[in-house]
């Protein structure tokens, strides 16, 4: 089991423009690696531009050690909702060593109007 809650912030809308990092904080649950955990990353928003959403982020584990999460949606037409609706990733520990692979599935039917709901500006 691996879940994240991610809020994001981005300086402007014309800034998100020029450059379309945010920073992203929030809390995620790994069985086994985390138990909510703070985390602190970016992420890309460039759906159109570059056809990529992607995300970075470090936490730290139950067991006191940094880990870091880089993941990436490459967004297609064909099978434009899977490209959407999930994001594979992979684990780092400190050390940069490859921890494990996931993939994270966004439940659209379930959680598509609260996702839209939780747009605003600050």
């Amino acid at each position: 089991f691996f879940q994240f809650s991610a809020h994001l912030h981005a300086a402007s809308a014309r800034a998100h423009l020029r450059d379309p990092t945010m920073r992203l904080t929030g809390e995620l649950r790994a069985d086994g690696l985390a138990t909510a955990a703070p985390i602190e990353g970016t992420l890309v928003l460039a759906p159109v531009a570059r056809r990529r959403i992607r995300y970075a982020f470090t936490f730290a584990g139950d067991d006191g050690r940094r880990y870091r999460f880089e993941g990436e949606k490459r967004l297609r037409l064909r099978g434009l909702r899977r490209s959407l609706t999930e994001l594979p990733g992979t684990i780092y520990d400190g050390d940069g060593a490859r921890v494990g692979d996931v993939l994270v599935r966004f439940d659209l039917a379930a959680d598509w109007r609260a996702f839209a709901r939780s747009w605003r500006p600050a």
